[in-house]
């Protein structure tokens, strides 16, 4: 018997033996699902959690911020969440696989925490700037008078 005969989907690997198949999964199914850095299903909690701290910790409303800093604080939430679910990843599986290498996920990782430290950078430098003295605002009401 050929290997194509025993695995039964013609192209010789790949498929379930003796042909038979799987039932199809239904949506949302996360069988393949591995860290969910990638999942937007997964990602946007956890964002929209690390938003709500940020902002809480800032003192700062949603109308408080510009839509330049806005776009900062939304990719420096969304990067962080993808590293809390590769980090919570990691913990369950470990940082190295059986045959001795890293995880697959550490080659994004690093990335990842690269773009999270520059953003939180970009992001304060933007708010300072963004900061208004009242008195100087004062000052430049009177002055227009």
């Amino acid at each position: 018997m050929t290997e194509v005969e025993r695995c039964g989907d013609g192209a010789g690997h790949g498929g379930p033996a003796r042909g038979y198949s799987w039932p199809p999964f239904e949506a949302g199914n996360e069988a393949a699902l591995t860290h969910g850095a990638t999942s937007e299903r997964h990602i946007r909690p956890l964002a929209r959690n690390h938003r709500r701290r940020l902002m809480r910790q800032m003192r700062l409303r949603a109308g408080d911020v510009d839509p330049i800093g806005r776009a900062y604080l939304e990719f420096l939430c969304r990067t962080t969440a993808k590293l809390v679910l590769i980090d919570e990843w990691l913990d369950e599986h470990g940082l190295i696989r059986d045959d001795g290498s890293l995880q697959p996920c550490m080659s994004v990782y690093v990335s990842l925490t690269n773009s999270a430290t520059r953003t939180l950078a970009k992001l304060g430098d933007h708010l300072r700037a963004e900061e208004r003295d009242p008195i100087a605002a004062l000052a430049t009401l009177r002055d227009g008078l």
